[in-house]
């Protein structure tokens, strides 16, 4: 037989939220204190456990190479717009576009690609993203609809800080 839950787990959860937003402030500015980082703003009094030139430096943007390539999902698009994300090296994934939900998404055959023709010689071809990453998992491997035959781009770097981004 289903139980009803107790109604005694709304107020409980309702004062470990209290507790946490009362005692957190107290536990950072103690340590901000102990270690010497407090100081006080002119404007309002405010104290903050940060110097100036850690919270407005810019400090160097982040880069990523060979298996973290996988876990990037660059978001692009505005708000309320849908969004597509790129990914670490440099494809299409994560589609989410027509109100509906799609981590994990990717649209079959979309990729950038480049074709270039110089004056009396053959054609070429590249898709601009990186190499596909294992584990080449599914009945088949790769499936098709990633193209693995085509070439791609030998080595890949991802530097990002949003809302920049490049491959």
């Amino acid at each position: 037989m289903f139980r009803r839950p107790s109604l005694l787990i709304v107020p409980c959860l309702a004062l470990m939220l209290l507790f946490a937003a009362l005692t957190i402030p107290a536990v950072l500015t103690a340590r901000a204190e102990a270690t010497g980082r407090m100081r006080t703003t002119s404007e309002a009094s405010v104290r903050s456990p940060y110097t100036n030139a850690e919270l407005y430096g810019l400090g160097r943007p982040r880069t990523f190479e060979g298996a973290a390539l996988k876990e990037i999902a660059f978001p692009l698009g505005g708000i309320g717009t849908g969004t597509v994300s790129l990914g670490g090296r440099g494809n299409l994934r994560d589609w989410e576009i027509f109100n509906r939900p799609g981590k994990g998404v990717d649209l079959p055959f979309t990729f950038f690609a480049l074709f270039c023709r110089p004056e009396g010689e053959k054609p070429v071809v590249r898709v601009l993203e990186g190499r596909l990453q294992p584990p080449f998992t599914g009945g088949d491997g790769v499936h098709r609809a990633q193209v693995p035959g085509l070439p791609r781009m030998e080595k890949t770097r991802f530097v990002g800080e949003y809302p920049f981004a490049a491959v």
